[in-house]
């Protein structure tokens, strides 16, 4: 993601988190680079503000222009992330930001700086998008695709059906994409399918 200043910010698999200013081609230092550009990091997402960044298996950070670091985690407390491992964060309407892990889906408070863990999906979301009808889309690594809309607190879940051609090629689902015309694009394992709404098909 590229932050106010124009750098890009990198999530990496084995190399954390990278800050790179592409006008000088350098990479750069940044508060707490020695303990963030040592973890497994997943999601990315800057909301003006803070960086958001999800891990494999140690939550999620914050990190604040002034330097300040956050860590989320899993603990007993019911207003903490529901797991560990975050390879999805989304704003949505309002300024509300998503966290996905592994196990479901969150909700950030930062009135309260709590989560409220929202629905569980028992997969892991890879992808969060949301349509004019303020519904979230999840796409999920072998769980299909889900969608809850926060207002109604309603859940479907879309799945490959064998022998049903209306249903998703594969439960194998990479992204989702909102075309300009609100059209639903679903890419898969096993290809590119379009959301009709008409017979939720």
């Amino acid at each position: 993601c590229e932050d106010d200043q124009q750098r890009l910010w990198m999530a990496s698999d084995n190399g954390g988190l990278i800050c790179h200013d592409p006008s000088r081609h350098l990479t750069l230092d940044y508060p707490h680079r020695d303990a963030l550009g040592k973890r497994n990091m997943h999601a990315l997402y800057h909301d003006g503000q803070r960086r958001w960044a999800g891990t494999y298996t140690d939550g999620v950070y914050t990190l604040e222009p002034t330097g300040r670091l956050q860590h989320y985690t899993t603990t007993s407390s019911p207003n903490s992330l529901d797991n560990n491992s975050s390879y999805a964060i989304y704003r949505g309407r309002g300024d509300r930001i998503w966290v996905a892990t592994m196990e479901g889906l969150n909700l950030y408070h930062p009135d309260n700086d709590h989560f409220t863990r929202v629905v569980k999906l028992n997969c892991m979301t890879i992808d969060i998008d949301e349509d004019a009808d303020h519904n979230l889309w999840l796409s999920t690594e072998g769980g299909g695709l889900w969608r809850y809309h926060p207002g109604k607190k309603t859940l479907k879940h879309f799945h490959h059906i064998e022998g049903d051609s209306l249903s998703l090629p594969d439960n194998h689902v990479n992204c989702a994409y909102i075309d300009g015309s609100g059209q639903l694009w679903i890419g898969t394992f096993s290809g590119l399918c379009r959301y009709r709404a008409s017979d939720e098909t």
